[in-house]
């Protein structure tokens, strides 16, 4: 059954220049440490030439790590849920503190799986080595051909990732029966993380459980445009949504022209075939960290995101959107 049609949302805010540079942001709640999918695991089980997996002599080494952390008091009964993906990068979910704050501190539990070929950082909990694997860049820039490009491979391998969000969800299952709630379930993804949540929403993806609500925070706004591979990427999972997906951007934060459609697109495939759809679109936002200091476009990227003064601006219209969806 296909899900009500929600109309379209465009938010105008603009942020004046922050002089000031962010504290340094810790963990709000109870943060753990935990192995979400390895060898062992009855769900998803590895297989030869496991791309989750590392080479180990004449075997496999299979291991993803991420982090379960809890509001205090822990909840006692059953619990909302946000399961964050992070984006690019090779020490996470520390640049993501003030984002998952947010959540933790209105009352969500928070799953943050860390994906494959990248390390953990959560402090003050204890950070961890690079997960098994390969990490999505590289495996989109090793495996690049001339018919099929690194965008073209890194959707691929995205695809292939969809595999860890359903581990992580099982291990929530498994792990948390009592406080684990699968019908208050949101899955929420920045950058290639809002990506990677659009392919795994859809109809066709290797998720088992479908959750309640799917947020795409800038999904692939720093690579989309319009006539690349991450187009059809993501306009084509999107037009099998299972849930209500919100889609957000920040108009300054790439030099694409125009700078919206990265979100427009996705949001307009979901509405076109009959699903539920949020779109939320921010005016020029000036970060007040180097987050991500490689170009000015990316340190919005990360900015807008990541920081608190971003978070501020935009957590509210994804925490209406979780109500009026029933994860509260």
């Amino acid at each position: 059954m296909r899900l009500r049609t929600a109309g379209l949302t465009i938010i105008a805010a603009f942020a004046a220049l922050h002089a000031r540079r962010a504290d340094a942001c810790s963990f709000h709640g109870t943060v753990t440490p935990v192995t979400y999918w390895d060898a062992t695991s009855t769900y998803n089980p590895a297989v030869a030439n496991d791309s989750r997996c590392t080479p180990s002599g004449s075997g496999q080494t299979c291991r993803l790590k991420g982090y379960y952390i809890t509001p205090s008091p822990a909840p006692t009964g059953p619990a909302p849920t946000v399961i964050f993906i992070h984006g690019t990068g090779q020490g996470m979910p520390g640049g993501y503190c003030e984002t998952i704050n947010a959540f933790v501190d209105r009352g969500y539990v928070v799953f943050a799986p860390v994906m494959r070929g990248v390390s953990g950082s959560a402090p003050p909990a204890a950070s961890f080595t690079t997960n098994t694997g390969s990490y999505v860049v590289d495996y989109g820039t090793a495996n690049a051909t001339s018919t099929c490009g690194v965008a073209c491979q890194s959707l691929k391998y995205m695809n292939k990732e969809t595999l860890d969000i359903d581990s992580a969800i099982h291990w929530l299952i498994a792990n948390h029966p009592t406080t684990f709630d699968l019908s208050r379930l949101a899955l929420v993804g920045h950058s290639y993380g809002g990506a990677t949540v659009t392919i795994a929403a859809a109809s066709t993806s290797k998720l088992t459980y479908v959750p309640t609500v799917t947020v795409s925070l800038s999904g692939a706004a720093m690579s989309w445009s319009a006539g690349s591979d991450w187009e059809d990427g993501l306009n084509d999972p999107a037009d099998n949504a299972r849930s209500p997906m919100y889609f957000q951007r920040v108009i300054n934060e790439s030099p694409i022209a125009p700078d919206i459609n990265s979100a427009l697109e996705p949001y307009d495939h979901v509405v076109w075939a009959g699903g539920a759809a949020r779109l939320a679109s921010y005016g020029w936002y000036t970060p007040s960290t180097t987050q991500c200091n490689d170009f000015p476009y990316h340190n919005v990227h990360c900015g807008f995101v990541g920081e608190p003064e971003g978070v501020a601006i935009w957590i509210d219209g994804v925490i209406e959107f979780f109500r009026d969806y029933g994860v509260k």
